[in-house]
């Protein structure tokens, strides 16, 4: 699932690279060389450290672009054409099923459908906001931390010089 103007969530849609374009931002990269193996053999316990190098990116998208739109969707807005539809976006944290977000079709929570009049002009993504001030590999923005509007969403963090 694609989410968010920044980021939300990236799932595993595979969509074909012809009709979408994804940019990011590796905010980090690290090589590991344990994993956990659980398995259970006679006369051992069953967790034990198993000597298996892997590695692990964590990226930020920063911007979805559609591409070619005329094979993505057709001038009917009703008809499909490559069997997906974006709806608004996808709010992982929600809980609360009698509440007005649902959508009717996939029986979701959605924080914005695309329908809406404000859904570009007036976005705000809760998971990561666009000036959050929390970026891993850049100087940190404390003003956009420690504005009012945030204080609910970010916890306490000591500043540091």
């Amino acid at each position: 699932m694609l989410g968010g103007q920044h980021f939300t969530a990236v799932g595993r849609p595979f969509l074909n690279a012809n009709h979408i374009f994804i940019k990011c931002i590796v905010e980090e990269q690290k090589k590991f060389r344990n994993k956990v193996s659980l398995f259970r053999t006679p006369g051992r316990r069953q967790g034990r450290w198993v000597d298996q190098a892997h590695s692990g990116t964590v990226l930020r998208v920063k911007e979805i672009e559609l591409r070619d739109e005329t094979k993505l969707f057709s001038k009917n807005e009703n008809e499909n054409v490559c069997g997906f539809e974006i709806l608004g976006e996808y709010n992982k944290y929600y809980n609360e099923p009698g509440s007005n977000h649902f959508h009717k079709n996939i029986n979701e929570p959605l924080i914005l459908e695309q329908n809406d009049e404000n859904f570009k002009q007036n976005f705000v993504n809760p998971v990561f906001q666009q000036d959050d001030g929390y970026a891993v590999h850049y100087k940190k923005d404390w003003p956009a931390v420690e504005r009012e509007d945030n204080r609910h969403t970010i916890a306490p963090f000591p500043r540091w010089k």
